[in-house]
C-alpha cells in the first residue's frame, strides 16, 4: 500500500466519521429513522428496513441512543439513515414472505404448514408409545 492508497482511505473514512457526525446532531429524540440491510437466505439475499428509534441521550457523550447504539454508530455501521420508510421493503418483524406464506398472500402457506406440524407431532408421539410397549 502506498502513501496516497493509505491518505486517500484516511480521507475517505474522516468524510464518514463526518457524515455520522453530522446525523448524529440532527436527530430528533423519539423520531423513528429507517436504514436498509440485506439479509442472505437460503432462497436468496432479501433486503429488509431497519427501524431506529433514538430514546435518550447519552451521559457520557450526550448522543442520541437506541438502546446502547449511538446515532453515529449506527450511521456508521449500518449504512444512510433516512427518517422515510423505504417503499416496497419488510421490516424484520414482519419477516420473510415465503416462510410464513409461500402460496399467496391469503394465509393459505401457514395453515397447511401448521397442520403438517400437528401431524408431524402425532405421528411421533404414536411412535415413542409404540417403542415403549414393545
Amino acid at each position: 500500500m502506498g502513501l496516497f492508497d493509505w491518505l486517500g482511505t484516511k480521507v475517505e473514512r474522516q468524510k464518514m466519521r463526518n457524515e455520522a457526525a453530522a446525523f448524529s446532531r440532527s436527530v430528533e429524540l423519539n423520531k423513528t429513522y429507517y436504514s436498509i440491510e440485506e439479509c442472505v437466505q437460503s432462497w436468496g439475499n432479501e433486503r429488509y428496513v431497519k427501524e431506529w428509534t433514538f430514546t435518550r441521550r447519552s451521559k457520557l457523550t450526550g448522543d442520541p441512543m437506541d438502546g446502547s447504539v449511538s446515532a453515529a454508530l449506527a450511521w456508521l455501521r449500518w449504512g444512510p439513515l433516512t427518517d422515510t420508510k423505504p417503499e416496497g421493503l419488510r421490516t424484520f418483524s414482519e419477516g420473510p414472505r415465503e416462510l410464513f406464506d409461500p402460496l399467496g398472500d391469503n394465509g393459505q402457506g401457514h395453515r397447511e404448514y401448521q397442520k403438517l406440524m400437528k401431524e408431524i407431532g402425532k405421528l411421533a408421539k404414536e411412535a415413542s408409545e409404540l417403542a415403549r410397549r414393545g
